[in-house]
């Protein structure tokens, strides 16, 4: 018997209810924390960069926040990708781990995109957990941190979160709202 176009879409939109969370429903830090140690997971964050000098310092800041709540994030990594704008100096020194893409897994040849610095970073990575997060977020929030995260802590067999969220996207003097947020 075939579906209709009508329960198609009431399945998926029950489905998409199921599996979806909101930052909202996290805001206990302290039980998250607690849950982490329990489970005896460490969390990496992965900042893939290029040329991010006038966000990553305060994404770097606002994980530390978050560990200052509660202990969440144990290694911050920023992977750049040669900046000019001084990217990596700035990662580090607001305290984040900083190598250069082409320097992680040089035998796979020079690095080539986003998707390379985020696969090469797992050979520096020391978390079972890996949080990757945009380098290039101007309104970074303590909630893109945890949001994510806590999903992954707090329910069983759940292997994979990936962040939705709005944004507008400026197309030269044109604001559109809700089309930014591109996911890679």
């Amino acid at each position: 018997m075939a579906v209709g176009k009508i329960e198609k879409e009431t399945i998926l939109e029950r489905w998409l209810e199921r599996r979806s969370y909101r930052h909202e429903q996290f805001t206990d830090l302290d039980s998250l924390a607690k849950r982490k140690r329990e489970l005896s997971v460490a969390v990496s964050a992965v900042l893939p960069a290029r040329e991010v000098a006038t966000t990553v310092g305060t994404i770097v800041d606002t994980i530390a926040a978050v560990n200052e709540r509660a202990p969440l994030v144990d290694q911050v990594l920023v992977v750049d990708a040669g900046s000019a704008d001084g990217t990596a100096e700035v990662a580090r020194r607001h305290g984040a781990e900083v190598y250069d893409e082409n320097e992680l897994m040089p035998g796979f040849g020079p690095a080539i995109g986003k998707g390379d610095a985020i696969w090469r970073a797992l050979s520096v990575a020391r978390g079972e957990l890996i949080l990757y997060l945009d380098a290039d977020t101007p309104d970074f929030a303590l909630q893109f941190v945890y949001g994510l995260l806590a999903p992954l802590l707090t329910v069983p067999r759940l292997r994979f979160v990936k962040g939705s969220y709005s944004r507008p996207l400026t197309n030269g003097r044109r604001l559109q709202h809700d089309e930014g947020a591109r996911v890679t």
